[in-house]
């Protein structure tokens, strides 16, 4: 930990106070921590209705502008994911828009156009402090505000906050509770009428450390008082290591700045370790065959091997919800994992990724697919986008000669066209080299749709419930009856033959005046017989048609007749 000594400069009715040396701990008293201290404590957005130790519910929502952009979605997308890996149950949704969001707290602002005028107000003289790329988290009428000077400040403090609280930088180290605590020994100290509570915390984008910590004072202190009391003549100063600047604010009083002069230094980290590629399936999606990464040996998902590109509007604020779905699934998650989708390349992307096709990441995935080829050389037709941009889809469906290739047949269509609000998932694989993605399709209706499926209802058909069909339950259903291991698909196949054995008598012209048809599926249906019957006796009028069905039990009925 760097430390501090003190020096004092007055400039343009600004108190600036410079100190380094060497520093003494001071155990802080056992006080539980403000939201801003530690949003994902126990007590505030996180609680427990069984009056357990560990939360299993959000009470509150993140909130972004109504009108949202992809730094603003994506900041909630992180924070999100952050309180969905610290509960063991939430409701979704819990990223909602300043338009929908209807309780008063706990709420978690991101965004200065999702706050309510007067909040915005009260955090004007904290937020005019920010520089370029800056961005802080501020503690405001018992709730949180993320908000930045610009998109990067903005994912800055997001991004750092979410992945670091309650600590101020490196983890286990010291805390953010531990600034107002070493501030308010301090004023006893130095006998101060004065208290302290942190008001806020700012981060610049690729810096290390906390840039400000912001304190509101309570009581009264001179801007030479409280720089006295952090840096007492003849003894230690109060240790903020990962703090380059304490600010206090006073009353009315211009602010007062504390400067550490010893640049913060951190360990290099160690670089986040690629996903190793891997096909996916949304039947497995929050399993380690899917977004999520584990041991084989230990399947339970202990890291996330996904990134989100997160853009702006409903489809971004989807995307964020599912992002606290995925927070929720794994025990063991890297921040950030939710990212702006602009200024990438596909061969840029280092890991599986959800994208949608309206963002410029989307869009480039599926000009990618258009160029491809399949197994014949023959180019794929790709439609985007609903209503107007399907119209060469359409014309090439309704006349294929003109969408027909050099070889003279059709091309294959490989994205077909959706209709106005609706959505899909599909699972493109080698999307970004080595690595798959699942591309969210639709107008901005239907790319919201199919994310908030994605987040609420898989793996389910639709009822989240184990009572229900899975999708992978689903696909056995569907594996067996094309393998003819079940009744219903032995009895489509004993209908097809049938089907065809009678088209060829109607089309040698022969009339039956009798037909017999036996049936053996696994488990007959009693209405199978007659079913059957009946397509017979509609093809040949007036014949005496016969039909027995009977049932296998499970391949054991013996074969003699």
């Amino acid at each position: 930990m760097r430390s501090l000594f003190r020096s004092a400069l007055f400039l343009a009715g600004i108190a600036l106070c410079v100190s380094t040396g060497p520093s003494l701990a001071v155990a802080p008293k056992a006080v539980a921590p403000t939201a801003l201290e530690n949003a994902f404590q126990l007590g505030w957005m996180l609680v427990n209705t069984n009056g357990e130790s560990h939360p299993n519910f959000i009470r509150g929502h993140v909130v972004v502008p109504a009108n949202s952009t992809a730094a603003e979605n994506a900041a909630a997308a992180n924070l999100a994911a952050r309180l969905g890996y610290q509960t063991t149950g939430l409701t979704l949704p819990i990223v909602e828009t300043s338009a929908q969001a209807t309780a008063p707290s706990p709420n978690l602002f991101v965004g200065s156009a999702a706050l309510p005028a007067a909040d915005s107000a009260a955090l004007r003289p904290f937020t005019s402090l920010l520089g370029p790329a800056e961005g802080g988290v501020f503690l405001v009428h018992g709730n949180l505000a993320v908000i930045g000077a610009d998109a990067p400040g903005l994912l800055a403090a997001a991004d750092d906050y979410a992945s670091r609280a309650p600590f101020e930088w490196l983890a286990p180290g010291d805390t953010l509770q531990q600034i107002a605590q070493r501030v308010n020994r301090a004023f006893a100290a130095a006998t101060l009428h004065a208290t302290v509570t942190l008001a806020g915390v700012t981060y610049v984008d690729k810096e290390p450390g906390i840039r400000r910590a912001i304190l509101r004072v309570s009581g009264s202190a001179t801007p030479a008082e409280i720089c006295k009391a952090i840096a007492p003549d003849g003894h230690a100063p109060v240790r903020f290591a990962a703090v380059k600047q304490l600010v206090f604010f006073v009353a009315n009083e211009p602010p007062v700045f504390v400067e550490n002069s010893q640049p913060f230094v951190t360990p290099p980290l160690r670089a986040a370790p690629n996903s190793a590629p891997k096909p996916l399936d949304l039947g497995q999606l929050y399993t380690i065959k899917g977004l999520l990464s584990g041991s084989p040996k230990m399947p339970i998902p202990s890291g996330v091997a996904t990134r989100l590109y997160v853009p702006a509007g409903a489809a971004g604020v989807a995307m964020a919800n599912l992002a606290a779905r995925i927070g929720l699934e794994t025990t063991g998650i890297l921040l950030p994992l939710a990212f702006v989708p602009t200024g990438l390349t596909l061969g840029q992307i280092p890991a599986q990724s959800v994208v949608t096709s309206g963002s410029p990441l989307g869009v480039q995935l599926e000009d990618d697919l258009a160029s491809a080829k399949n197994d014949r050389g023959r180019a794929y037709t790709v439609c985007a986008g609903t209503a107007a941009p399907f119209q060469p889809c359409a014309e090439a469906e309704a006349n294929p000669a003109a969408s027909a290739t050099a070889a003279g047949s059709p091309a294959p269509l490989l994205l077909p066209p959706l209709a106005p609000g609706e959505g899909e998932l599909r699972v493109i694989n080698h999307a970004f080299g080595k690595h798959s993605a699942v591309l969210v399709r639709g107008d901005a209706r239907g790319e919201q749709a199919a994310l908030d499926y994605a987040a609420a209802r898989l793996p389910f058909l639709w009822h989240a419930d184990k009572r229900y069909e899975s999708i992978s339950q689903m696909r056995y259903s569907l594996h067996r009856f094309f393998s003819l291991r079940s009744a219903a698909g032995q009895a489509a196949v004993a209908i097809y033959h049938l089907d065809r054995w009678v088209a060829e008598i109607a089309k040698s012209g022969a009339r039956p005046k009798q037909i017999a048809a036996t049936v053996f599926v696994d488990r007959a249906d009693p209405k199978l017989a007659s079913f059957i019957q009946s397509r017979i006796e509609r093809r040949f009028p007036g014949a005496q048609v016969t039909v027995r069905a009977g049932s296998l039990h499970a391949g054991l009925k013996c074969c003699a007749s």
